[in-house]
């Protein structure tokens, strides 16, 4: 009689903790996408463990706090709002089926909003994030902005070819506070050019 109230006693005592590590993971997600949301940058960096990873569809991965505080300050800088909603848990890790992101640089594409393939994975460790493994956007998302994109490559290689080369060395986007507002900057002159 003893053991099994022990080992009912352990049971309840185990199923507390792991629904308290599955709450902490939720919490910590929604207070990054609320900090994102907000951009308060030193809000969102503190939702990562030190050594954690973005990996960025089309880009190298940004491994470690500090490349992921250049993108969150990034984001910031373009004013980058998140719809998250409806999302499963397996084990650590949450599966998000729905994203939409608007933020001035599509906005001043012409782009009101780009929406990602369900399948957004967050992966977890000590109720820190520990990896974001975007999905990639629909393709009508992406046929938008690399139109968009060709359209003011073209006008920026005869326009403002020197501050291309300093945005995009190598063709990959360089994430930093200043070079949002740069990105910003140049596509509403762009966009005063009639696009």
């Amino acid at each position: 009689m003893k053991n099994t109230l022990f080992a009912l006693w352990l049971t309840i005592i185990l199923l507390i903790i792991g629904c308290e590590a599955k709450k902490s993971n939720i919490d910590t997600f929604n207070k990054y996408i609320s900090a994102h949301n907000s951009h308060n940058v030193s809000k969102t960096i503190k939702c990562f463990s030190n050594n954690a990873t973005f990996e960025l569809p089309g880009q190298d991965t940004l491994l470690g706090i500090d490349k992921i505080l250049s993108l969150e300050e990034w984001d910031a800088a373009l004013n980058s709002n998140l719809k998250v909603s409806s999302f499963v848990e397996r084990g650590d890790t949450l599966i998000v089926n729905s994203i939409i992101e608007r933020n001035d640089l599509f906005k001043n594409m012409g782009i009101d909003s780009v929406v990602y393939n369900p399948g957004t994975r967050i992966v977890f460790k000590d109720g820190l994030i520990k990896a974001i493994k975007p999905s990639p956007l629909l393709q009508e998302s992406r046929e938008r902005i690399i139109n968009k994109l060709q359209m003011f490559m073209n006008w920026a290689k005869l326009v403002r070819p020197d501050e291309l080369k300093v945005l995009l060395p190598d063709g990959k986007f360089i994430y930093k506070k200043k070079n949002a507002i740069k990105w910003v900057t140049l596509l509403k002159e762009w966009r005063t050019w009639g696009h």
